[in-house]
């Protein structure tokens, strides 16, 4: 099955990923990473079964089932790894086709969209695996992105110490920088920001971006825009799919930091 330009969501984590992710998908014509994906990923020779297993979860709960990330970009490389052309194999090549041609066929669509956080690092990777790729930048006020990275790692590591809760935490450890926690958030999201900003110029004619704040207030009309722009017709069902408006109440927590944090993020992102 040939791969037809998939899409990418580049997007730093806490930037709204996972609302938008959701609704994108509920696109027929797309496929991605679900539950089977992300438990078969250590074993490629069970990707065979996935198709079956995903329509038959269909048949009975009458649904497609929730996106999630693609454990199977992990198998070959770490978490937060710059990557480039230079960094693939055949092996991993063939690896990553057969689990992407799974989902496919497990959704009977034509179109696989996935986010990673690390997309961000791995444009030259991507576009060396997928030259006819599409991407999706999705933009969020970078203060309330960081504000929101910065309250889950306060719990985390408020639970398990510095590191300790899952791989994000230990991700973010690696930008500490003997700075404080809110810091460290800053120094994650400046080099992911920053390193895909680097590599932009080799997919931009493939790139568009949404900003958060208004996919928000008009989740129709700007996912219509990205469908378009991706190919992917519009169909009527959709309205019913995707809400008007998304009701939420954590564009601004950012403002209720406590004002030495405020200044913080004010001198961060003037």
């Amino acid at each position: 099955m040939k791969i037809d330009r998939p899409i990418f969501i580049l997007a730093p984590a806490r930037s709204g990923t996972t609302i938008f992710y959701n609704l994108f998908t509920r696109h027929k014509e797309t496929a991605f990473p679900e539950h089977f994906a992300d438990k078969y990923w250590k074993s490629p020779w069970k990707f065979k079964i996935i198709p079956l297993m995903v329509k038959q979860q269909i048949w009975r709960y009458k649904k497609r089932p929730l996106p999630h990330e693609g454990g199977f970009w992990r198998k070959y490389h770490p978490y937060s790894k710059y990557l480039t052309e230079a960094d693939i194999t055949l092996q991993e090549k063939n690896y990553i086709y057969s689990a992407i041609t799974a989902q496919l066929r497990a959704f009977n669509a034509r179109r696989f969209v996935d986010r990673v956080h690390d997309f961000m690092l791995q444009i030259r990777f991507l576009n060396e695996l997928f030259p006819d790729a599409f991407y999706i930048i999705l933009k969020r006020e970078p203060r309330a992105v960081i504000s929101s990275q910065y309250k889950m790692m306060t719990d985390i590591w408020s639970k398990n110490g510095v590191g300790g809760g899952n791989n994000y935490g230990r991700v973010i450890e690696k930008f500490a920088n003997g700075g404080t926690l809110l810091e460290t958030c800053i120094n994650y999201y400046n080099h992911y920001i920053k390193t895909m900003e680097k590599d932009l110029f080799l997919i931009e004619d493939r790139a568009k971006t949404v900003h958060y704040e208004d996919f928000v207030k008009n989740p129709h009309y700007e996912l219509q825009k990205l469908y378009e722009f991706t190919d992917l017709p519009w169909y009527d069902e959709l309205k019913n799919e995707i809400p008007e408006i998304l009701e939420l109440t954590t564009l601004d927590k950012w403002r209720s930091l406590p004002d030495h944090e405020k200044e913080i993020l004010e001198r961060a992102f003037k």
